[in-house]
């Protein structure tokens, strides 16, 4: 694929225009988690407050209180290296392309669920360490493409097919089996459109081809050094 320095402006941009709708869109998940791991400091330093103003002090209490402290800012910690690992990960990062896809499935998950629509993840053959970045960007993007064009609720099926070095994705929508959302509501961010999708392709310098029924297939290479 052509290097982003070499692509049209136009397509550049809206490149860029796509990949900041992904991330305004995997933004809530990631600031929930975020929240989740802060609200216990928030009521342990309550806790302390409270007791620390009484006028019949429990000294007892207070070691209770100090020895949950390191626990909730380890979580905390981590929540927030995640987060930022997610948003801006570091030179070279990969991971497994199974681990990556079910991440990216778990962040777009809520969403879909609204609107009825379930992520199945399919895997043959040995997985492969993904660049992390442009992994994680195109997988998110075929899912909520899949899912903004979904006429009602269906299932989104992702398979990842390993092969020398190569990971192939193909993300389809099929019929839904088994309890389903009474009412289809569609997602509230913006739909990622074909031409946005294939301009952040693009960026990313990864291969995409839409097959006559529909189905996206992504080819994501190994990352450089990783075993085939």
């Amino acid at each position: 694929m052509t290097p982003s320095e070499t692509l049209p402006s136009a397509t550049v941009h809206v490149g860029d225009t796509a990949k900041l709708m992904l991330l305004q869109r995997v933004g809530g998940p990631v600031a929930d988690d975020l929240q989740s791991h802060l609200q216990p400091m928030l009521l342990l330093d309550e806790l302390l407050r409270v007791t620390l103003a009484r006028p019949d002090l429990d000294a007892q209490a207070l070691p209770k209180y100090t020895e949950w402290i390191r626990p909730a800012v380890q979580g905390a910690m981590k929540a927030c290296a995640a987060a930022a690992e997610w948003l801006l990960p570091l030179p070279g990062a990969s991971t497994p392309s199974a681990q990556l896809a079910a991440e990216c499935a778990a962040l777009l998950r809520p969403e879909f669920e609204l609107c009825g629509l379930r992520i199945e993840l399919e895997c043959e053959g040995e997985a492969l360490a993904l660049g992390r970045d442009p992994g994680r960007t195109m997988l998110c993007a075929v899912l909520a493409h899949a899912g903004d064009h979904a006429e009602g609720p269906e299932r989104i099926v992702m398979q990842l097919k390993h092969r020398e070095g190569l990971c192939e994705v193909r993300v389809s929508r099929r019929p839904a089996t088994g309890a389903v959302a009474t009412d289809f509501l569609r997602p509230g961010q913006a739909p990622l459109a074909w031409g946005d999708l294939l301009a952040l392709a693009a960026r990313e310098g990864v291969p995409l081809r839409r097959e006559s029924d529909g189905t996206l297939v992504l080819e994501l290479a190994a990352a450089p050094g990783a075993a085939s």
